[in-house]
């Protein structure tokens, strides 16, 4: 039997549930359980939409300085995030998809649509990304851990916005350390 959304969670526009927590803390399984919901479309790929926003990024493996939040450049941004994907350069990865994607649909969506606020833009993208894989969810699923960083900014914009956020079983993160020590004879990045 397949479970139904609570009613709390129906809205009659589109909403968006993020997914955050640390990186092997069990994200990318909780996108994979979510996406076999019939009311739910999981992205199949992690996608740096926010942090293309230009958003400063304190992150040790993906730190970058705030920029200018020109819609032109965020386009941009999107673009070379979607050819990447179109090129299958993570064929053997857990967001790996086969279709591709139309570059200049997305262009041509994005320059008949008003892109002034985040929230318009997320909604574009998430139209876009619902009309190329043929899905007709209104609940999509977003999966990035950078969103953690990201929460406050997605919540200020996106008032319907939803988070789950996951937390590592602290016992893990030691053995994780005692491992990348035993391996490397140096500690990781623990900020």
């Amino acid at each position: 039997m397949i479970a139904r959304l609570p009613t709390s969670f129906r809205m009659d526009k589109q909403e968006s549930v993020f997914i955050c927590g640390a990186h092997k803390s069990g994200t990318t399984l909780l996108r994979s359980l979510l996406d076999g919901h019939p009311e739910l479309l999981a992205l199949p790929f992690e996608s740096p939409f926010f942090r293309t926003f230009g958003h400063w990024v304190d992150n040790d493996y993906k730190f970058h300085w705030p920029q200018v939040k020109d819609p032109r450049i965020h386009k941009e941004a999107l673009i070379r995030m979607l050819e990447k994907r179109n090129a299958g350069s993570r064929q053997f990865s857990d967001t790996a998809f086969i279709s591709t994607v139309s570059i200049d649909r997305f262009e041509k969506l994005w320059n008949e649509s008003s892109v002034e606020t985040i929230a318009d833009r997320w909604e574009l993208f998430s139209r876009f990304i619902r009309s190329e894989l043929g899905a007709d969810q209104r609940m999509i699923v977003e999966k990035s851990v950078k969103n953690a960083e990201m929460a406050n900014l997605i919540a200020a914009e996106i008032p319907n916005a939803k988070f789950i956020h996951i937390t590592r079983n602290p016992y893990a993160n030691l053995v994780a350390i005692r491992e990348f020590r035993r391996k490397n004879y140096s500690y990781p990045l623990l900020p």
